[in-house]
């Protein structure tokens, strides 16, 4: 376990993220618009109604633990942390602009080479 963990995150932490994930659902049915968007999504995904959804939803928000918590941040966000790990970065500038050199190596491509391999790879 990350030597911080027990001040990165705690039980109540994940009872807020709770809170906030279960105010934003209830946000995305309070007008009728909305609540068209949602059934819509719903149906897309599977589910028969709202109700069918709200349940999976809630017994799935309910589930998440400190430790799944835990496992994603260990595996998804500590590796951004470390200066050691590959990282994608995009600077979009003209072609008479120089990049500092602190900003680190950087490939140089065209508008016109992206959009050329971007067509070969798809």
């Amino acid at each position: 376990m990350h030597k911080n963990w027990d001040i990165i995150i705690s039980n109540t932490d994940v009872s807020l993220a709770r809170s906030v994930i279960k105010y934003r659902y209830a946000i995305r049915q309070s007008t009728p618009a909305k609540m068209l968007d949602q059934s819509i999504s719903n149906s897309i995904h599977g589910f028969a109604n709202a109700d069918e959804y709200n349940m999976w939803y809630s017994t799935h928000v309910a589930a998440v633990k400190i430790s799944d918590m835990h496992h994603v941040f260990e595996k998804y966000l500590l590796p951004f942390t470390d200066a050691d790990y590959p990282m994608f970065r995009l600077l979009v500038t003209t072609s008479d602009v120089a990049v500092p050199a602190e900003l680190g190596p950087f490939e140089q491509k065209t508008l016109e080479e992206i959009s050329a391999t971007y067509k070969a790879d798809y």
